[in-house]
């Protein structure tokens, strides 16, 4: 039970802190003004930029999410290697590197995501937003 709810917490906080975008409401990103930043809701955008983003933002969710998935596998796999007195201390270091490569490949799929939705604003929107906040985890 432990266990599972770990895996929850892994895969649910990261999408709570970093989850913006059209249509998720004022929660999201809550606070951020006071950074000096605005969520991507907030920026005024037009029709034609809220479809945009909604594009990129279910063009990368799924991708994301699956990597996210991923590396919760990955952790509890890293975590049983750790806790296993037989277990290789090459079979733990290789576990380990998976783990940071699927934590690099979310951060630039991450990163590819923002730098697609930078691309959709205008240069004051670009000034105002809150990059960082937002990533395409659990849409609507």
């Amino acid at each position: 039970m432990r266990v599972f709810l770990a895996a929850l917490l892994l895969l649910v906080l990261p999408s709570v802190v970093l989850s913006q975008g059209p249509g998720r409401g004022p929660r999201w990103g809550a606070g951020a003004e006071g950074r000096g930043c605005s969520p991507i809701e907030t920026l005024d955008l037009s029709e034609a930029q809220r479809q945009a983003i909604q594009q990129v933002d279910a063009n990368y969710r799924d991708r994301i999410l699956r990597r996210w998935e991923d590396l919760t596998v990955k952790r509890h796999e890293l975590q049983a290697a750790l806790r296993d007195p037989g277990a290789a201390e090459t079979v733990i270091r290789a576990k380990s590197v998976e783990l940071t490569e699927l934590q690099n490949d979310i951060h630039q799929k991450m990163l590819e995501y923002q730098l697609e939705t930078r691309k959709i604003l205008l240069p004051d929107q670009i000034r105002r937003w809150c990059t960082w906040v937002g990533s395409p985890f659990f849409s609507k």
